[in-house]
C-alpha cells in the first residue's frame, strides 16, 4: 500500500562484495587494504507456537527468541492476540450483494475448513457485521451454531452442540449483513457524479485488518486461502474482483450475478471487489497479461499514462524477480474516495484518483512523476507482499520497504532522465531520518500485539527507513549478489509467508553462507534510531577517528548504549577510500595522502549522519560551490548540518555558512532539500517579525539565481526536472516575498474572474504558486479559487485549490477555510488543514480547530491512518512550550492504542521546536544581520 506518502543509481552499487573479518576492539585501519569487520551478535530467530485450542477468549501465542541484549532492548511482542488454530480455511466461496440506495449489503459464504483439533467452537474475525446463521457440515453431520461476539477483539464465536473432528474436512456456511460505510475501510461506499447525478459505488480497502468488515473471515496475514467470489450488481454497473470473470447472468430481480475465477492462495487483506460506473483503457503487456486502467466515465484519456507505466513495469519486474506474474489480468482502478495513495490487491489495484489519473493538459510534472512511482510501487507488491507475505504485522516493512525500493528501481529504468534516485535521498531517506530522530520513534520491526496498533506503523519507518536500509544493503553486497538472494527468498516462500530473518538467511545462503547478513542488518531493523558519526582528525598522523553514537534531535545521550554495524565509505578530492564495516564504538582510519576535502558516506548510502571538525565544513563549502562533489553529496552535507544544529551539536551560524554555499545550486533535488530545511526555520521564527524579514532576504538569495535563468515561461521541449525546478523556485520566492516574483504573479492572474484563461497564462506546474500569490494579496482571488474548486472536475486541480486557500492573510477567511474540513471529501480534509497551518497566521487556528471538532474528526476517521494524519498536521507548526503543554493536556484522557505513538511524536516535535528556537535565535539574528 502506498501511504500519502524512495536507491542511489543502480550503477553506483556495482562494487565487489565486501568480505567479513572478525576483529577486536577499536583498531587503526590502513585504507589501502580492502576489509570489513563484524562481531558475533546472535542471529535473530522467531518461532511461533500455534497449538490447536478452542477458547472463546483471545489466544496468546508466545514468541520464543534468543536472549541477546539487542532482543531485550527491542521488547519484541510476546503476547499477540491472534485466532485459535483448531480449524484453518482452505477455500472461501463468497457471494455479496450491495444495496447502493440504502448502503447495506448481504452476504453468503461457504468455507472449506481443515480441522486440526476436535472442537465445539469456531472463532474467526467479524466487525460491524450481523451474522444471521452459522452451520457446519462434516460428512453426514450438520450442526447449527450459537453465535456470540467478542467486540473488543473483533471476534465472532460459533458454538456447536457436537465437536467437529480432526482429520476430516468441514464446511462452514454463514449468512450475514453489513453496512456500506463511509469510512473508506472494509466494504464501503464512494460518491461520484455521472451526468450531473450523484451516484455511489461499492468498493473495498482491507489492509490492514478490515476484511472482517466485509465478511466473517480469518483476517490475519499468515492464514492464507483461496477465494472464489461472486457479486450481485445492478446490470448497468461494472463488477470487478481480483480474478477474471467466468460468467455473468441475469438474476430474477433484474440484476446480474458475476462470478470470478478462484484466486491463488492469498491473505484476506489482498481480496478486493468493486461495483460502479467505469470506462477503461487496456493493453496487453509484453508478457501477454491484459492490463486495464478503470477510470471515471468520460475520462479515458486520463488513464493512458498510468496504463503506459503499468504495461512497461509488469514485465520488467517479472524478469527482475525471476517469477512469472501468476494471474491472467491486472486491473488498476481509480476510486473517488480513498484513504491511502493506493492498495496492492492481487490483480485489482485500487488508487486515489490523483495517484493514477493524469490529464494530458492540466497535470503537473510532479503529478506525472508521483503516478509513475505509485503505479510501480503497487505492481512490485504483486511479488513482494502478495506472492510472499509477511507472517505478522511486525514485519510490515518487508512489504512496504521493498516496494518503495523497487518503485525507484522501476521508474529509473523507464525514465532515467528524471534522476529519481537523487530524489529518493530527499523524499524518503530524509523523511525516515527525520522521524527516526525522535525518541518516540519505533524499530523497523515493531512489535504489534493487537489489530488497533497496526495503522500507526504505516509510516516513514516501515516505508522509507525500510527502503533506506535495503538500499544500504544493496550497496554493501552489490547488485548481483543482492538480486541472487532475493530470487532465492521468493522461490523458497512463494504462496506462503516469511519473516525478516527468512530474507536475511536467503541472502546469506545464496552467497555461499560466508556472509552473515542477519548479524549486521538486525542492528538496523531491531533497534530504534540511527547513529551519528563524529570525526576527529589528527593532521600530524593523518588519521581520522570515527566514533558512533545514537543521534536524537533532542541531543546526544551519553548513556545510550545503542550500536550499529555500519558500512563505511568515504571520498576525497583524490578519489575513493576503501570500504569497511564499523562494529565498535570507534575506529581510526589511516589516510595515505593529503586532501583538500573529505566526505564520509558518499552517495548517502549509509543511514547515518556525520559530524565533522569545524574546518572540514569550510573545505566542503568550497567543494559545494565548485560542484567538485556530486549532487547527492551536496544534498547530504546540508541535511546533516541542519539537523545537527537542531540537536545542538553545531551552531546555527555554521548552518547558515554552509547554506550560503548553495546560492548557485542548479540541481533540483538539492535545492528541494534546501527549500524544505528553510521552511522549517521559517516556521520556527514566524512570530519574530524583524528576524523573519532578515531570513526572507537570505532565502531569496538561495533561489533567485535559478529564477533569473528560468523565469515564469517554460521553454519548448524543456526537461521534466527543469519544469519541476521552476515550480520549486517560484514557490519559494513567492513564500519569501520576492517582489519581482509576486508582481509578475499578480500581473498575469486572470482578471474579472476569467479563470478559464489560466491555461494561457500559467502552466499546471506553477498553478499553486499563482493561486497563493493572489490569494495572499486579494480576498477576491480567494473567492475565485474557491469557486474554481467547486466547478473543476480534475481532482489534482481541486487539491491545488484547497491547499492554496490557506494562503490568505484574512483571518476570517482562514477560519472559513478550516470549516471546509468537515464538508470536503474525507480523503482531502488534511490538504485544507495543512494549507492553513503552513500560514504563520494559521498555526494556532489549525490546532484550535482540531480541539474544537475533535469528536467529529474522531468519528469520521477513527480506525484508519487518516486520523493520525490529521493530528500530525494540526500540530506540525506549533513551536512553543505553551503549545506543547496544551497538546499534552488535551490528549491526556484521549490517547488510545491507535493514536498513542502519534500523539507522543507530535508532543516531542513541538517541544523540540521550542528548544531549537530558544537555542538558535541569537545566532540566527547575529549571522543574518552580519551577512545582508
Amino acid at each position: 500500500m502506498m501511504s500519502t506518502h524512495k536507491l542511489v543509481r543502480t550503477a553506483t552499487a556495482l562494487r565487489p562484495r565486501i568480505q567479513f573479518l572478525l576483529s577486536g576492539k577499536s583498531r587503526v585501519f590502513d585504507t589501502r587494504h580492502y576489509c570489513a569487520i563484524c562481531s558475533n551478535i546472535a542471529k535473530s530467530a522467531k518461532t511461533v507456537s500455534n497449538e490447536a485450542t478452542q477458547p472463546r477468549a483471545p489466544v496468546i501465542n508466545k514468541i520464543s527468541q534468543p536472549e541477546t541484549e539487542l532482543k531485550k532492548q527491542t521488547k519484541m511482542s510476546v503476547d499477540r492476540v491472534i485466532l485459535p488454530t483448531n480449524v484453518k480455511p482452505i477455500k472461501y466461496h463468497l457471494t455479496l450483494e450491495p444495496d447502493l440506495d440504502n448502503f447495506t449489503f448481504r452476504g453468503e459464504e461457504r468455507v472449506e475448513l481443515q480441522v486440526n483439533a476436535d472442537s465445539n467452537t469456531i472463532t474467526l474475525n467479524a466487525n460491524e457485521l450481523e451474522i444471521q446463521s452459522a452451520q457446519v457440515t462434516q460428512g453426514e453431520k450438520k450442526l447449527s451454531g450459537e453465535i456470540t461476539y467478542d467486540k473488543e477483539n473483533e471476534y465472532a464465536i460459533f458454538t456447536f452442540p457436537e465437536p467437529v473432528t480432526k482429520g476430516q474436512t468441514a464446511i462452514l456456511e454463514l449468512h450475514f449483513t453489513g453496512l456500506l460505510n463511509d469510512k473508506m475501510s472494509g466494504f464501503y461506499r464512494s460518491k461520484y457524479q455521472l451526468n450531473g447525478e450523484d451516484r455511489y459505488m461499492a468498493t473495498t480497502q482491507f489492509e490492514a485488518t478490515d476484511a472482517r468488515k466485509a465478511f466473517p473471515c480469518w483476517d490475519e496475514p499468515a492464514i492464507k486461502s483461496i477465494f472464489e467470489v461472486s457479486l450481485i450488481a445492478p446490470k448497468d454497473r461494472t463488477a470487478l474482483s481480483n480474478m477474471d470473470v467466468t460468467s455473468e447472468t441475469l438474476t430474477s430481480n433484474d440484476k446480474k450475478l458475476v462470478k470470478f475465477s478462484p484466486s491463488p492462495i492469498m491473505s484476506t487483506y489482498l481480496l478486493a471487489f468493486i461495483i460502479g460506473d467505469f470506462d477503461y483503457v487496456e493493453q496487453k503487456a509484453s508478457n501477454d497479461v491484459l492490463i486495464r486502467v478503470y477510470v471515471p466515465k468520460g475520462k479515458k484519456e486520463q488513464g493512458t499514462f498510468g496504463l503506459d507505466v503499468a504495461v512497461k513495469v509488469l514485465p520488467l519486474l517479472e524478469e527482475y524477480f525471476g517469477q512469472k506474474y501468476p494471474l491472467t489480468k491486472l486491473d488498476l482502478a481509480a476510486i473517488p474516495d480513498f484513504a491511502a495513495g493506493a492498495m496492492e490487491n492481487w490483480g485489482l489495484i485500487t488508487y486515489r484518483e490523483t495517484a493514477l489519473l493524469i490529464d494530458p493538459i492540466q497535470s503537473s510534472s510532479h503529478s506525472k512523476q508521483w503516478v509513475a512511482l505509485v503505479v510501480a510501487h503497487e505492481i512490485s507488491h504483486q511479488w513482494f507482499g502478495n506472492l510472499v507475505t509477511m507472517e505478522w504485522w511486525d514485519d510490515l516493512w518487508l512489504n512496504e520497504g521493498f516496494a518503495t525500493w523497487v518503485e525507484y528501481f522501476a521508474v529509473d529504468q523507464l525514465y532515467p532522465e528524471w534522476n529519481i534516485f537523487e530524489q529518493f535521498v530527499h523524499d524518503d531517506f530524509g523523511r525516515a531520518q527525520s522521524l527516526d530522530a525522535l525518541k518516540s520513534s519505533h524499530p523497523i520491526q515493531v512489535p504489534i500485539r493487537i489489530a488497533a496498533e497496526v495503522d500507526e506503523i504505516f509510516d516513514a519507518i516501515s516505508y522509507s527507513k525500510g527502503c533506506a536500509v535495503i538500499r544500504m544493503l544493496v550497496e554493501h553486497l552489490g547488485v548481483d549478489s543482492f538480486r541472487k538472494g532475493l530470487l532465492h527468498y521468493l522461490n523458497q516462500h512463494k504462496y506462503s509467508n516469511a519473516s525478516t530473518n527468512d530474507l536475511w538467511n536467503a541472502l546469506s545462503e545464496s552467497n555461499g553462507n560466508d556472509l552473515d547478513v542477519s548479524t549486521m542488518m538486525s542492528t538496523w531493523t531491531l533497534q530504534t534510531g540511527y547513529p551519528v558519526l563524529r570525526l576527529q582528525h589528527d593532521s600530524t598522523t593523518n588519521q581520522i577517528t570515527i566514533t558512533q553514537m545514537r543521534y536524537l534531535d533532542q541531543g546526544i545521550e551519553e548513556s545510550d548504549s545503542s550500536m550499529w554495524h555500519i558500512p563505511i565509505k568515504y571520498i576525497t578530492d583524490s578519489g575513493d577510500g576503501q570500504p569497511l564495516v564499523m562494529t565498535d564504538r570507534s575506529i581510526t582510519l589511516q589516510l595515505n595522502h593529503d586532501f583538500k576535502w573529505f566526505k564520509l558516506n558518499p552517495g548517502q548510502s549509509g543511514f547515518y549522519r556525520v559530524l565533522y571538525p569545524d574546518h572540514f565544513y569550510d573545505q566542503l563549502c568550497d567543494a559545494i560551490r565548485s560542484k567538485s562533489i556530486g549532487a547527492i553529496d551536496r544534498l547530504g552535507i546540508q541535511e546533516d548540518v541542519f539537523n545537527l544544529a537542531k540537536a545542538g551539536l553545531i551552531s546555527m551560524k555554521q548552518v547558515l555558512n554552509v547554506l550560503s554555499a548553495y546560492t548557485l545550486e542548479d540541481n533540483y533535488t538539492v535545492l528541494n532539500s534546501v527549500s524544505a530545511n528553510c521552511s522549517q526555520l521559517y516556521n520556527l521564527i514566524k512570530s519574530d517579525h524583524d528576524l523573519l524579514i532578515l531570513f526572507e532576504r537570505f532565502c531569496n538569495r538561495l533561489f533567485v539565481n535559478q529564477f533569473e535563468l528560468l523565469g515564469w515561461k517554460p521553454r519548448p521541449d524543456e526537461s521534466h526536472l527543469t519544469s519541476m525546478m521552476r515550480s520549486l523556485v517560484i514557490s519559494n520566492l513567492s513564500k519569501y516575498n520576492h517582489k519581482e516574483t509576486i508582481q509578475h504573479g499578480l500581473e498575469i492572474y486572470p482578471k474579472n474572474g476569467e479563470m478559464e484563461l489560466l491555461d494561457e497564462v500559467c502552466v499546471p506546474d506553477l498553478r499553486s504558486s499563482l493561486y497563493s500569490i493572489n490569494i495572499k494579496n486579494s480576498d477576491e482571488a480567494y473567492h475565485q479559487v474557491l469557486n474554481r474548486y467547486g466547478s473543476i472536475d480534475l481532482n489534482e486541480e481541486k487539491i491545488r485549490c484547497l491547499k492554496s486557500l490557506g494562503s490568505t492573510r484574512n483571518v476570517t477567511l482562514l477560519e472559513k477555510t478550516l470549516e471546509m474540513c468537515g464538508s470536503v471529501k474525507s480523503q482531502d480534509a488534511f490538504y485544507v488543514l495543512s494549507g492553513v497551518v503552513d500560514n504563520p497566521l494559521g498555526s494556532a487556528l489549525g490546532w484550535q480547530y482540531l480541539k474544537s471538532n475533535y469528536e467529529e474528526i474522531k468519528n469520521r476517521y477513527d480506525g484508519g491512518w487518516l486520523f493520525n494524519r490529521m493530528i500530525k498536521v494540526a500540530t506540525q507548526s506549533l513551536t512553543t512550550n505553551q503549545d506543547a503543554n496544551d497538546v499534552e493536556e488535551f490528549f491526556a484522557d484521549k490517547t488510545t492504542p491507535s493514536i498513542k505513538r502519534t500523539v507522543a511524536q507530535c508532543l516531542e516535535t513541538v517541544r523540540l521546536n521550542a528548544k531549537w528556537y530558544e537555542n538558535s535565535k541569537a545566532d540566527l539574528k547575529q549571522w543574518l544581520e552580519s551577512n545582508q
